[in-house]
C-alpha cells in the first residue's frame, strides 16, 4: 500500500466525525473492536513470527506464491487497483515476486490456521524523516469481513511500538476504499486528506483518473490509550 508523499513536517488535517467522509463515519462507529491476544517467536533475538488465536503472522515462504498469486489477482480486480503500482498476476512473475518476499524480511505473512492460507500480507515500508513508521496491507477480497487483517495489524502495531519505536505508524490509500480503511479506523488511526493524486495506470481506453488519498496516523501515545492487545508470552491453545 503505498502513501502519498507529503511535505516534511506537514501535520496532518485529523477529520472530525462531522468531516469525514460518511463511509468512514460509519465504520468508525459501527466498527466494535475486539481484544487480541498474541505470542512472539524469536529467532536469534529478533521476531520470527507472530500467533494470535485464529492466525500465524511470519515471514514468507516459496510455497506461499499460490496464495499470494490469490492475493494478487484480487487486488488486481479491486476497483482501486489503479491506485498502487501494477502487480504481477501470472506463475512465473508471482514466483519471483514470492522469491522477493521470502528474503525481504520486512514482508509478513498472514496465515489462517484453518484452512492454513496466506490471506494477506503486511509490509513493513520504512521510517521517514519525522521517525513515523509506514506500515501497508493487501488483503485477498475473498477473505474480507473476517477481521483477519485487523487481527494481524493489531499485533504488529503492538510489537512495532513497544520494539522498533517510532513516533507514530501510518499507512497511505484511497479515501473512498472503506473495506480497507476500515481495520485501520478500528485500530484507533485518525484519517487525514492528503488531496487529489493521479492514478497509477490508466483504464482500458486510455484514461488516467484521479482519486482522493489519504492518511491514516496513530502515534505512540493514541495508541497506549487505544490499544486492544494483550502480549502473552507463551503458547496459545
Amino acid at each position: 500500500m503505498s502513501e502519498p508523499v507529503k511535505k516534511p513536517n506537514q501535520a496532518p488535517e485529523s477529520y472530525l466525525p462531522k468531516d469525514m467522509p460518511e463511509i468512514m463515519r460509519l465504520a468508525a462507529e459501527g466498527a466494535a473492536k475486539r481484544p487480541i491476544a498474541y505470542d512472539i517467536r524469536f529467532k536469534g533475538g529478533v521476531p520470527d513470527s507472530f500467533e494470535t488465536g485464529r492466525l500465524v503472522i511470519r515471514h514468507f515462504k516459496r510455497g506461499d506464491w499460490r496464495d499470494l498469486q490469490e492475493i494478487a489477482v484480487s487486488n488486481d480486480r479491486s476497483e482501486f487497483a489503479d491506485c498502487d503500482h501494477t502487480w504481477p498476476t501470472d506463475g512465473r512473475g508471482i514466483k519471483k515476486a514470492c522469491k522477493w518476499f521470502v528474503k525481504g524480511k520486512q514482508f509478513w505473512a498472514v496465515e489462517v490456521k484453518a484452512p492454513s492460507k496466506v490471506v494477506c500480507f503486511v509490509n513493513f515500508n520504512g521510517f521517514n524523516d519525522l521517525n513515523e513508521m509506514n506500515i501497508g496491507h493487501v488483503m485477498n477480497g475473498a477473505y474480507f469481513g473476517n477481521d483477519y487483517e485487523y487481527e494481524a495489524l493489531a499485533a504488529l502495531y503492538d510489537y512495532c511500538f513497544a520494539y522498533d519505536r517510532p513516533a507514530a505508524i501510518t499507512a497511505g490509500w484511497a479515501m473512498d476504499d472503506k473495506v480497507k480503511l476500515e481495520p485501520l479506523v478500528k485500530l484507533g488511526t485518525e484519517l487525514a486528506s492528503t488531496g487529489m493524486h493521479k492514478a497509477f495506470r490508466a483504464d482500458s481506453e486510455g484514461f488516467t483518473r484521479e482519486f482522493e488519498g489519504c492518511r491514516a496516523i496513530i502515534t505512540r501515545e493514541a495508541w497506549d490509550q487505544a490499544n486492544p492487545t494483550s502480549y502473552i508470552p507463551k503458547d496459545i491453545p
